[in-house]
């Protein structure tokens, strides 16, 4: 997604210098509310969490495609029987979601990888470490597949956050770009927009 979402930015705002930073959603709103940032684009669960709603994105479930090739419809369990999950490292809103939707049906989780960053993450379900649960708005990333049988984990939210005293005007037409693209349908299954 990330791709297409710097092209609009720079679309949107092309008379104006940008520049972005890559970080997880406590960092990008402790930073605008400083004033180092303008606006924020973060991940939510709850209603109450700061900004402007803008849209939301799906959570799936994702493997490494030779693995899902192997054990279609769920993923093989670690060697204690329990289901191998990589994630992002504590506090992290999804890999509570994961969690709790795994313990409540009745799945025996292990957390068998961590990382601090989203690419961690993938690296690590490309390694056939496990499997995670990620927002996914326009394709699966190439070489993951969706799997199916694991309990549905809805939607998380996506809002913008933009720092006291921003123009009115940039706020709003970052919302309407941000609501435009994730309404925009995405692709069909194992396709993704963006390169690997």
């Amino acid at each position: 997604m990330l791709p297409e979402l710097l092209g609009a930015f720079r679309r949107t705002f092309g008379g104006h210098e940008l520049s972005f930073m890559l970080q997880r959603s406590t960092a990008l709103v402790a930073a605008v509310r400083r004033g180092d940032l303008d606006l924020a684009v973060i991940l939510a669960m709850t209603p109450d969490a700061p900004g402007t709603r803008v849209g939301a994105m799906r959570l799936r479930w994702l493997a490494d495609q030779r693995a899902a090739d192997e054990a279609p419809g769920h993923y093989p369990a670690t060697g204690s029987g329990a289901l191998p999950l990589v994630a992002l490292e504590e506090p992290c809103a999804i890999r509570s979601r994961a969690l709790d939707f795994l313990g409540t049906a009745g799945i025996v989780v292990s957390v068998v990888a961590q990382s601090a960053t989203l690419d961690g993450v993938l690296a690590a379900v490309r390694a056939r470490r496990g499997l995670a649960l990620l927002p996914v708005q326009v394709g699966v990333p190439a070489g993951l597949r969706e799997l199916s049988g694991l309990p549905p984990a809805g939607h998380i939210g996506v809002h913008l956050v933009s720092r006291d005293g921003l123009a009115d005007t940039i706020m709003h037409a970052s919302v309407s770009m941000l609501g435009s693209f994730l309404a925009s349908p995405a692709p069909g299954p194992n396709r993704s927009r963006f390169p690997a």
